[in-house]
């Protein structure tokens, strides 16, 4: 559910925009890749993840791989979670980690989560990011993006970036509604052009679809004016990549999961900083004011959120 009062599809891929151009930030980062080309270590991390955990912000190192999971609400953030951890995709089935899996309409995810999962014979974590879901019938996008923002925000205040970008989608979606559009969109002003090729669109829910009606789907969106500028840079650089979660049982969970995010650690040896990153901490600007604010606060709502951030800003003033 967007606040913009303009509720129609945009899309934001043309040359000439300023998200798509901007400079990138092309540093080495921290992370040392090299167990990523090691299959010993891979199998190890499938076969056991049993000493995941729940941690905190300031807990998470700069040389831990972290990859923040997104998507529209219900397209299974949190079971992917789950999956990886290996227990289950649910809270029945794996109740310690106390994340919530929420239903198609009805997201139970209302804060950012990080889970912490150790890579056997390294001193290097795995941390996941759960995120709330955009498209969400009971908070507005401009909600969601405020809790979003306000983790990547302070992490990269800590010099702490991102790994990469795990994106899902329901395969069993018919079509790409107006809402899964609009999602896209703003996941696309969020990032910036420039790290496509450190995301990962992982398309979900086929344990509910025959494999064959999927794999056509599967092309569909490859081939759609939505994932290809995504997946196929005109640049000559490397695009997205393209995975699927299938959580048919425990086993399929963990093993399709941690594949999709080994092939972003294969990748985390530069920084990855998103544009909304760039502009709420390098430029100072208002949250309503970036790219992303711009497609999600309206203009009444934008005003109520400056006025907010004066007030809080003007409050810790008095308090020094």
């Amino acid at each position: 559910m967007t606040d913009n009062a303009d509720n129609t599809s945009t899309h934001l891929l043309e040359e000439d925009t300023p998200y798509t151009t901007r400079k990138p930030v092309d540093e080495p980062s921290n992370i040392d890749i090299s167990f990523a080309s090691k299959d010993e270590i891979y199998k190890k991390l499938v076969a056991d993840t049993s000493s995941a955990q729940v941690i905190l912000e300031k807990d998470i190192s700069p040389q831990d791989i972290i990859i923040m999971v997104m998507g529209p609400t219900g397209t299974g953030k949190t079971s992917f979670i789950r999956g990886a951890v290996g227990n289950g995709t649910t809270e029945e089935e794996d109740p310690k980690l106390q994340l919530h899996v929420g239903h198609r309409l009805d997201s139970k995810t209302n804060v950012v989560t990080c889970v912490k999962i150790p890579i056997p014979t390294t001193k290097q974590n795995f941390v996941l990011v759960d995120t709330p879901g955009f498209d969400d019938g009971a908070k507005s996008d401009a909600k969601v993006l405020e809790c979003i923002a306000d983790w990547l925000k302070s992490t990269y205040k800590r010099g702490i970036c991102l790994s990469g970008i795990i994106y899902l989608h329901r395969i069993n979606d018919i079509r790409l509604d107006t809402g899964v559009q609009n999602t896209l969109t703003l996941f696309q002003r969020i990032c910036g052009g420039f790290v496509f090729n450190r995301i990962n669109l992982v398309t979900t829910m086929w344990n509910e679809v025959p494999p064959e009606r999927g794999e056509i789907k599967e092309k569909q969106l490859v081939d759609s004016k939505y994932w290809q500028p995504m997946t196929r840079r005109g640049d000559g650089k490397r695009g997205a990549f393209v995975t699927r979660f299938n959580m048919t049982t425990v086993e399929q969970a963990r093993e399709t999961a941690l594949e999709a995010m080994w092939k972003l650690a294969g990748r985390a040896d530069r920084k990855m900083v998103l544009l909304l990153q760039q502009e709420l901490v390098d430029d100072k600007k208002s949250l309503p004011k970036t790219q992303a604010g711009q497609m999600t606060y309206s203009v009444w709502s934008g005003a109520l959120f400056r006025a907010k951030e004066f007030f809080t800003k003007d409050k810790e003033e008095a308090k020094e």
